[in-house]
C-alpha cells in the first residue's frame, strides 16, 4: 500500500514483484514512472527468447490478487504481459487503475495484461493507454 516501484529488473519474471500463492492486495501503488516512462520495471533479458513475463508483476500459479487505485507506467516484458502476467489457477480483480505505455515484446503479447491457463480477470473502471504488443496491446486473455 502507498508504495512506488521504479527501475527494477528481473532476469526471468516479475520485474518488480512475483506473487506465487495466497492473497495479495495492492492498493495505491505506482509501478513505473508517468513522467517519461524511463523508470519502468523490466522482466527478462533482451535477446533471450521465451523468458520475461510480467514487466511489473508476475502472478502464478495459485495466487489471488486485488489491485485498487494502482498505476502501471512504462513497464516492459521481453515476453508476455508488459505490466501484469497471470496464469494457472490465479485470479485478478483490478479497479480504478491505469495501464499506460507498457509493452510486451514476445509473440503472445499482452501489452498491458496477459492472462492464460485458467486464470480469471475482472477489470473495473480501468484506463488502458498507449500499451503495445503483437497481440492484445491492452489485454491478451488467450
Amino acid at each position: 500500500t502507498n508504495s512506488t516501484f521504479t527501475a527494477n529488473a528481473a532476469a526471468l519474471s516479475g520485474g518488480a514483484l512475483a506473487i506465487t500463492a495466497g492473497l495479495a492486495a495492492l492498493r495505491n501503488n505506482t509501478f513505473g514512472d508517468a513522467s517519461d516512462g524511463s523508470q519502468g520495471n523490466v522482466a527478462g533479458t533482451a535477446g533471450v527468447s521465451g523468458v520475461g513475463d510480467g514487466g511489473a508483476v508476475h502472478v502464478a500459479p495459485t495466487a489471488d490478487v486485488e489491485i485498487t487505485d494502482t498505476d502501471f507506467f512504462g513497464n516492459r516484458a521481453m515476453n508476455e504481459g508488459g505490466a501484469l502476467w497471470l496464469s494457472g489457477q490465479s485470479d485478478l480483480t483490478s479497479s480504478d487503475s491505469v495501464f499506460a505505455d507498457n509493452a510486451a515484446f514476445g509473440s503472445n503479447g499482452g501489452g498491458g495484461i496477459f492472462a492464460v491457463n485458467g486464470s480469471t480477470l475482472q477489470i473495473l473502471r480501468a484506463a488502458f493507454d498507449r500499451n503495445s504488443a503483437l497481440i492484445g496491446s491492452a489485454i491478451n486473455a488467450g
